[in-house]
């Protein structure tokens, strides 16, 4: 039995991904497996066979999907558990692995405590939704659901997904046990391009699933957030 599929989109960030990779190859995960998905990058990755006796396979994509690519390694994968990490984030120890084989049935996934370098804990906006480099989702739950939107390329897609997970009558829960640090680094990372995502992104999320009288807004809201940042 597979319990957990490692899941790690990369595109040209080869050295982050090699760090990942030694760190994995430290650490007992029995049950496990490595799925790589390769958002296309120039040239192909040429990941190891496996990490520390941990199977390591390779997902190629023709395109680089954002953050959509774990799709493509979520089908491929045979874990119970899809583990989402990124090429820049890894589980700081085995204890996830014990917490994921007790949690209850309605409990579609499992936000991690994420640590940055200096200790800080990472947050994503609401509590109810994870942050991408660090969860862990029921693989039929996943697939149910239809995985990550492509559309949104990255940022943001989390609610997206959660609020899917959720509207099926799914939990998501939060493991203090599942440690996962993120080293947080910015190669091949457009500021600008960031910003623009995250506004067009949160304003779908908006239109998608805030109430009638609340959306207009959200929207003015997330607009004049991103805007301030843009100005600072």
């Amino acid at each position: 039995m597979t319990l957990a599929s490692l899941i790690i989109p990369t595109r040209n960030r080869r050295t982050e991904l090699a760090a990942s990779l030694n760190h994995l190859s430290t650490l007992a995960l029995e049950s496990c497996e490595i799925v790589i998905a390769d958002n296309a990058s120039e040239p192909p990755i040429h990941a190891p066979a496996a990490a520390n006796g941990v199977p390591v396979r390779t997902v190629r994509l023709t395109h680089n999907a954002g953050a959509a690519a774990r799709n493509a390694a979520a089908e491929q994968a045979n874990g119970d558990w899809l583990v989402m990490l990124d090429d820049d984030s890894v589980p700081t120890d085995c204890a996830f692995l014990e917490s994921l084989s007790r949690q209850p049935k309605d409990t579609a996934a499992v936000m991690a405590d994420i640590r940055i370098a200096d200790g800080t804990r990472e947050m994503g906006g609401l509590p109810e939704v994870f942050v991408g480099c660090g969860a862990a989702v029921r693989r039929d739950a996943f697939l149910a659901a239809g995985g990550y939107d492509a559309a949104f390329g990255y940022y943001a897609e989390e609610y997206d997904l959660c609020a899917k997970l959720l509207l099926a009558g799914d939990r998501v829960g939060f493991e203090p046990a599942f440690g996962v640090l993120h080293r947080r680094t910015d190669t091949n990372r457009d500021f600008a391009r960031t910003l623009r995502l995250l506004t067009r992104n949160n304003a779908w999320v908006a239109q998608r699933y805030a109430p009638d009288d609340e959306r207009e807004e959200a929207i003015r809201r997330d607009l004049h957030r991103y805007r301030a940042i843009a100005e600072d």
